[in-house]
Order: structure tokens, then sequence, then C-alpha cells
């Protein structure tokens, strides 16, 4: 294996002489990562264990990482060849770039958050060996609680296939070979045979049949490459197998939360690129487009049930509470004038949804009951002053006092549900227990023991250890040695699993996640442990932070917010700016960028995106910090750099004075030209 560490700037790979190239080892291991130091760390341990007795390198293509994978784990694994790139490309392009530099006669494109067993590699390649008609392979997956991992083999996204699973028949009917061909729930999981499509978690690939496919397609970032590589490898004559006789752990969705990518967002606009590449012109292609933004508006719902519950249980407590005061004060539930229904609910409840939504409540993580409590008090206080400008809805005072303070009654009860819930649940589920001795557990321990969040039920030994002396040491129970694993976690009905014994290989680590499949145990892997990566764990155990909490532009509230100026500035500039749009001196280009601000595709203050650039966080804007600094088309590195402080020091004050430095700039610039 190579022991270079490479840095590259390359982004694009040429296609005339991809993969064209004898290949001189047997196998390349490709691994594109971002911003997963401690998965990868375990990753390649891993994959290092596997590859015992193969011609074999690994390639590990960065992908712009901001947490120092790159400086970290360079030294300590010196046979890898790293590939750093300057920015996030997408996961396609990364594999690529990759790819191109691979010397193997078998390519496999591995996610940095697995972990294989140590007869993984040599399986795959013996069952390649035996099937030349196969061009790509995968293995079973599972989750870190033992499940298998379904997304490691599907049917292509077919009309059909895509219709029983956008509109919900393939989960009403999972063991059907009708409805449920993209996930194919009554297939052996265990099995070897051909399938459709593949995880892109685990793709083994012969050099040939990538050089034919030119490797992934570019249009996909991060969803839908190895469904539409699977599906161009079918096309060109080449099967697909899956062989479930081997295994690995996939932590998924680990890289996407150590990410700002808007997984949602992504995914679904995935299936968008692919109905549109093999659909297009299609009379189906229209109800493809039609499902995927019901799918897609109804996983938004789902990723703000909160927000959705809280603002109907609300509604519910402010309408009944206005009812109530009626009947009090005038005797009557449906005592005001004829014209005031329904406008006075829909006023009523429109303000307190409103005041609720501008001081954060329904757009938390946590529920706080203190900002419920002042969404209300916004709330009386706005409805209190319009009573003055609309006289012919001002009925009562009283009442209105009375179904303000109904209603903040109904959403602090509502609140405190959801509070001794969470609390319930957490209390039920998070069981947890370490396995493995010495100084490192002991670290683990300490840092468990003073989380008030975690329930650390104790240790579980190696079977070697001295218990007697660790039960001195430890201020929590021992629990068995690894031999009585089964019976520990059943008997103390553990939850979580925290593997921490230096000592075990990282392939012992997916037989334990298959032991322990019966009992849905959540395993992590935490060998190695050093200050970094204990703060990670025990923060993983607590909670992930939210993404708000690094990133203030990812936070909900200040992008609803945000949304509102750029929508009241966008139908500024299409009343009463009209004039101004016309007379400039691009008249059509800021008349299509305004548009796309009413629209949302774009902000008034924002980010200098060129084509191929994500962020993920934020949209392109009219103005920026990049533009008015460097201009939109300045060189890459300071544009980047200038793009990621906004979206880490985000904030109000720092967009006013953005457009009021453009606005100066460009009186300034008048100024001189009309001199």
């Amino acid at each position: 294996m190579s022991s270079a560490t490479t840095l590259t700037r390359e982004l694009d790979v040429p296609t005339h002489d991809f993969l064209a190239t004898a290949p001189t080892l047997e196998l390349s291991v490709v691994i594109v990562s971002y911003n997963v130091q401690e998965l990868l760390r375990q990753c390649l341990r891993s994959v290092l264990e596997a590859l015992e007795g193969l011609e074999a390198e690994i390639l590990v293509v960065d992908n712009a990482s901001t947490d120092g994978t790159v400086e970290a784990l360079a030294p300590q694994f010196p046979q890898v060849r790293w590939i750093a790139l300057e920015r996030n490309v997408g996961f396609g392009r990364a594999n690529n770039i990759g790819i191109a530099q691979a010397r193997g006669r078998y390519i496999l494109i591995l996610n940095p958050d697995t972990l294989l067993q140590p007869d993984t590699l040599k399986t795959m390649l013996a069952y390649m060996e035996e099937h030349p008609e196969v061009g790509i392979a995968g293995c079973r997956v599972l989750n870190a609680d033992g499940t298998f991992q379904a997304s490691c083999r599907r049917g292509f996204p077919t009309p059909w296939a895509a219709f029983t699973k956008l509109f919900g028949l393939q989960r009403l009917f999972p063991r059907s070979r009708l409805f449920a061909r993209y996930n194919p729930h009554f297939a052996d999981e265990c099995e070897v045979a051909y399938a459709e499509v593949i995880s892109g978690a685990f793709m083994l690939c012969r050099r040939e049949a990538l050089r034919q496919l030119q490797g992934f397609a570019p249009e996909y970032f991060f969803y839908g490459e190895d469904v539409d590589l699977c599906y161009r490898a079918h096309r060109l004559g080449w099967r697909i197998g899956y062989v479930g006789t081997t295994a690995i752990v996939h932590f998924k969705g680990e890289s996407t939360k150590r990410s700002s990518l808007d997984r949602i967002g992504h995914f679904y606009e995935a299936m968008r690129v692919f109905a549109r590449r093999y659909y297009a012109g299609s009379p189906v292609l229209p109800l493809l487009e039609f499902g995927i933004a019901v799918r897609k508006l109804l996983a938004r719902a789902a990723q703000y049930r909160q927000l959705w519950g809280l603002a109907l249980w609300d509604s519910i407590g402010v309408v009944a509470a206005l009812l109530v005061g009626t009947k009090l004060r005038f005797g009557s539930f449906f005592a005001f004038p004829d014209y005031a229904y329904p406008t006075v609910f829909i006023a009523v409840v429109g303000v307190v949804l409103l005041s609720q939504l501008l001081v954060g409540d329904y757009l938390e993580q946590r529920v706080q009951i203190s900002q419920g409590l002042l969404g209300f008090v916004m709330a009386f206080f706005v409805l209190s002053a319009l009573t003055y400008f609309f006289k012919q809805y001002a009925f009562s005072r009283g009442v209105l006092l009375g179904t303000v303070f109904g209603g903040m009654l109904w959403g602090v009860l509502g609140r405190l549900a959801v509070l001794l819930y969470g609390w319930l649940h957490r209390e039920r589920e998070r069981r947890i227990a370490v396995v493995g001795a010495g100084e490192a557990v002991q670290r683990l321990v300490q840092a468990l023991w003073a989380e008030p969040q975690i329930r650390l039920l104790g240790v579980i030994l190696p079977d070697d250890a001295p218990a007697e002396e660790y039960r001195r040491e430890t201020p929590v129970a021992v629990l068995g040695t690894l031999r009585e694993l089964e019976r520990v976690v059943a008997e103390y009905r553990i939850r979580e699993l925290i593997v921490a014994d230096p000592v075990l290989p990282p392939g012992e680590f997916v037989h334990l996640v298959q032991r322990l499949a019966p009992w849905r145990v959540r395993l992590y892997s935490a060998s190695d442990l050093d200050e970094l990566r204990l703060q990670y764990l025990v923060q993983e155990l607590i909670g992930q932070q939210p993404l708000w909490v690094r990133y203030p532009l990812a936070h909900p509230r200040v992008r609803f917010l945000k949304r509102l100026v750029d929508l009241s500035a966008a139908l500024l500039a299409f009343t009463i700016g009209i004039p101004a749009l016309f007379l400039s001196a691009r008249p059509r280009e800021l008349l299509r960028r305004w548009w796309e601000v009413l629209t949302g595709r774009r902000s008034v203050v924002g980010l200098a995106v060129h084509a191929g650039e994500h962020y993920g966080i934020g949209k392109p804007g009219i103005t920026g910090l990049a533009q008015i600094i460097v201009g939109e088309n300045g060189a890459a590195p300071l544009r980047e750099q200038l793009n990621w402080y906004y979206i880490r020091h985000f904030s109000f004050a720092l967009d006013v004075e953005i457009v009021v430095k453009q606005l100066i700039r460009r009186w300034r610039r008048e100024a001189r030209a009309g001199l």
C-alpha cells in the first residue's frame, strides 16, 4: 500500500482516459469523508483488518471537512492515500476523483460510517470471481441495533415502484411482490441473488464496469447516485449482485447529522433528477413529479410535527377559551354580531400562532414553557392594540383577557404533557452499559456517570478481566462478562451498549451487532478513546446539539423571519420599486433575481454561490458579505471563506450592515458616474 499523502485541487475528472490504465492491484477501497473523523477512524481500522492478505490500497477523499480529518488521521494511517478537496463537491463527484486514481482490478465504494467483518472483502471478491457477469455487488447491511437495513437491496424506481413507494402502498403491503418492489421485504435477507439496486454504503465494482459507466453521475449531490449507477449498469448488460452471507454495520445518517446538509431536500431532489433523466417525455413524468412533491411536503411536515402539534393544540385552546369567555360574559357562545364570524376566530388564532412563531416557541428542538408564556403575552398586547384600530370588533376586553389567559393555561398544560412524556420516554429507553476494561473505559464511565441525563447501568467486562479489582475501582456495577452478554442484556433490559474495549478487533463489533439483533440494542464503537471523541460520545448519548447551535443561519426561527423579510422586500420591489428596476442598467437580470427572492430560491442578503457549489445552509443572495468584499466572481477560496463566515456569524444586524454598505457603494458609484 502507498504511504503517500496527496493533496489536490482537482474537482473535475476527465472522461477520455477514465480508468484507462491497466490495474496493478487486486482491490482499491475508495472512501469519501465529510466531518466524520471519529467514524472514519473506526472504519479504516476495520478495513485494514479485512484487507489482510490482499494486494490492495485505500484512498480517502476528504470533501473539505472542517473537523480536521486529514490533519488528525493522516499521521495515524500513513498507508492510506489522502486526497483533500478545497470544497464539498458532493458524494458522486468526490468518488469519481478517488476512482480515477484507483489502481485496483476491483474498486470498493465504501461509506466512512461503516464497519466490516474480517471476512467481508474476501467473501465479496470470491463472489465476483465466480460471477463474471456481475459488474457491481453489495452485501447485507445492518443497522447499529442489528436490524436489517432495507435500503441495501432495492428495486429500480420504475413508475409503478415509485407510485407504490410514494403513496404508501409498500408500507401497507410490505411482503407483497406487487406492491413492495422498491424494498423487497419478501426476499430472504441472507440469500445470494441478483438485485436491481444495492446500497451506496458498500459497492464492490469491476474496474471495467466503472470505466464503461464513467463513474457516478455528477448531477446528484448526496443521494440517488447509487441508484443511477446501478440503473445504467443494468442498461449496459451488467448484473447487480447481492451477497447476504456476509455483513457490515452501517451507522446510517451519522454523516448527515454532522453536516449542514438538508437531508430531505437533497433526497427528494435526487428522486426528481432521476425521474427527469430517465422519464423525460414520458406521460408518467408529471405524475412522478407530483408524487415526489407531495412526499417532500409530507416529509417536511413530519420534520416539523412539533410545530403542527403545538399549533393545533394552541388553536383548540384559544377557540375554546373564546367561546367560554363569550358565554360567561354575554350568556351565549355566539353572542357577537354575524359579521364577526368567522373573522374573530381567524384573527385571534392567527395572532396567537404568529406570536408563538416570532418568539420561536414552535421552532425550538425542546419545548420551553417560558417561550409559550411569552408568546401569549405578546398576543394579548397585539390583540389589545388591534381593537383600537378596528372598533367594530372591540366587543369586550374582558373576553379578550379571558381568551388569552384560558389559551395560556391550555398551552402550558400541553407543554407540560410533552415534557413529561419526553422525560418518561428517556427514562424508559436510555438504559446504557459499557463493554470493556482498562484506563480508557474508566474515563468513559466517569464521564457518563457525571451526566444526569444518562442512566448508566454498569459495565460488562471481557472474559479475562479481573472482576473483583474492577468492582473496587469503578463507581458503577459490574453486570457480567462478554460470555454472558445475551443474558445481561435481557436481564437488565439494556437499550444501548458502548463497546470501549481497546483490544476488541473492529470485526468483532459486527459479530456483537448480529448477536444482539433480537434485543434491538444499539451499539456504539468507542475504541482508542481520546478527549475529543469522549466528548463527542457523551454528546451523542445526551442528544446531538441542534444544527443552529453551530450555525445561527440554520435556526428555524431565523429562517422563518429571514423569509418574511425577503418576501416583504420582494413584494415592495414588484410594486413601488418596479420603476427603479426597469430604469436600472440590467433590468432583466434584476427582475429575474427578485423573482427568485419572491419564490424562495434566493435571499436579499445571502451567499455568493457558483454552479456546483453546495453549502447546505442559506441561499444565494442579491447581495452579501462575499459580494461586497470580493464580488460574485472573486477568488473561490476567499469567497468560500466569506460565505462560511456569514453562515457561522449570521445576525440580522449583519444583514442590515451589508445592505447599508451595498447602498452606500452604489450611491458613490452613481455619484462618480455623474461627475
